[in-house]
Order: C-alpha cells, then sequence, then structure tokens
C-alpha cells in the first residue's frame, strides 16, 4: 500500500521468519548505533534519543527478500541501484531515534531509498512508534517501509521491552 511519502508492505517477513532472524541474537556482535551528520553542516539530525545497538545481517534469504518488497519503487528511477549492508537495530527501554534523513551529503554515499522491517511482535515492547514525514506508520512484526531517504523519520523512544527492527539503504550508482 503506497501512502503519501511511503510505501507499505504487509507480512514483507512471515512471523517464522522474523523470530528466525531474532534467534540469532546471541551469535552477532553488536555495537552503538550512529547518526551521522550535525545540525548545520548539511544533514539535519536530532540526537534527543538515539543511543540503541546494531549489528550487521547477511543472510542470503533476507537480502533477497529486501531487495523484492523494494523492487517496486526502484520502477522509474533511470540508474542502477547498490545497496548497503542490512542492519538490525536495537532499541531498548528509554531509546529511539531522533528525526533524522538517511541521505549523507556525499558522492560515494548517495542514499537513494530506505528499507525498514520491524522484527519484534507487538507484545514484545510498548511505544517505539515509527513515524515518517511526522506520521505514525501503523506497523505489525514483519512489515516494511519503503521510503526516499530523503524523507524526514524518527522512531519513538520505547517505553518498555524491545523493539528490533532491520533497516537497508539503496545508493545510486
Amino acid at each position: 500500500m503506497r501512502t503519501g511519502r511511503y510505501a507499505l508492505h504487509r507480512g514483507a517477513l512471515s512471523p517464522a521468519e522474523c523470530g528466525a532472524v531474532l534467534a540469532t541474537d546471541g551469535r552477532r556482535q553488536w555495537m552503538p548505533s550512529a547518526l551521522y551528520g550535525a545540525p548545520g553542516d548539511g544533514e539535519t539530525v536530532n540526537r534527543d534519543v538515539w543511543d540503541g545497538q546494531r549489528t550487521a545481517v547477511c543472510d542470503d534469504w533476507l537480502l533477497a527478500r529486501l531487495d523484492e518488497v523494494v523492487r517496486p519503487m526502484r520502477r522509474g528511477l533511470r540508474f542502477a541501484l547498490a545497496r548497503e549492508p542490512v542492519w538490525w537495530n536495537r532499541h531498548g527501554r528509554g531509546v529511539g531515534f531522533g528525526e533524522h534523513y538517511d541521505r549523507i551529503s556525499s558522492e560515494d554515499n548517495p542514499r537513494i531509498l530506505t528499507c525498514t522491517v520491524l522484527l519484534s511482535a507487538a507484545d514484545a515492547y510498548e511505544g517505539g512508534a515509527f513515524m515518517v514525514a511526522g506520521r505514525v506508520v501503523p506497523m505489525h512484526q514483519g512489515d516494511a517501509v519503503v521510503f526516499s531517504a530523503l524523507t524526514m523519520h524518527a522512531v519513538a523512544p520505547v517505553a518498555a521491552g524491545r523493539r528490533d527492527s532491520l533497516v537497508r539503504w539503496y545508493l545510486a550508482r
């Protein structure tokens, strides 16, 4: 379903597939999440809340599935897309991402599209709403949202539990 500035794909991953990714938690090496850029340097970043964790995910089936989800948004683009790795983001109590763009002002990294997938089940956390262009996107486990990397978006702080999601960026090449 395409809604304004984003496309929502219900059930891009099944609950079983989300569970399979979540089950690999203990094998991953986690690092602090980061937002790049600062107000005034050409990037728009709200650093109020952004101290979650992330880890790379390189499972072939998952990479292929996200490419399929993004395929309809690629139609009409007049250039090929490269991809960044998939990142698994984790937000615990009090953690979210303030409003930001994903586009990095760099010729070496011209992000065009963002794809994010909610891994967590609804009963795993409270709060943590995903917002695109100031609007809450009603996501359920396995849903994917695809939008322009130039679109402002955020994750509200998690009130309780843990919110897990995936993100992959697509770049012009």
